[in-house]
């Protein structure tokens, strides 16, 4: 089994649980978007980010229920790497703590040095 992470290819097809409208708009950044492809043909995880400053913001992480156990993680510190050479200082996003897999996410950004703010705080946003 042979596992690689890469840029998104804009257009190319996604199974259907990846797909979240972020991978098909027209302003698409695929050098922001991360998939983790299986044996070379089959897409498993994804991750779409977006840079902001001196920060990149995850917006959307994602994976198939036949997804490898390390997928994610193995995406995760791929795309940071990645970020760090691009000149990038650091990742930030919002989980939600009451969601298994929220929980699992905080405690893997946790175990590779993240920090984890607790105070409330409302997600706002709006068309341009």
């Amino acid at each position: 089994m042979s596992v690689k992470i890469r840029n998104y290819v804009k257009g190319e097809p996604l199974p259907a649980v990846l797909c979240n409208g972020y991978e098909s708009g027209k302003n698409v950044m695929a050098d922001w978007i991360w998939v983790v492809v299986l044996n070379a043909r089959k897409i498993t995880a994804i991750l779409v980010t977006s840079p902001a400053h001196i920060m990149v913001l995850f917006i959307r992480l994602l994976s198939t229920e036949d997804a490898e156990i390390n997928d994610v993680r193995t995406l995760l510190s791929h795309a940071v790497s990645e970020m760090k050479k691009r000149g990038y200082n650091g990742y930030f996003t919002w989980l939600d703590p009451t969601k298994e897999m929220d929980q699992r996410l905080m405690g893997i950004f946790r175990s590779s040095g993240g920090t984890q703010f607790t105070q409330p705080q409302v997600l706002c946003a709006g068309r341009v």
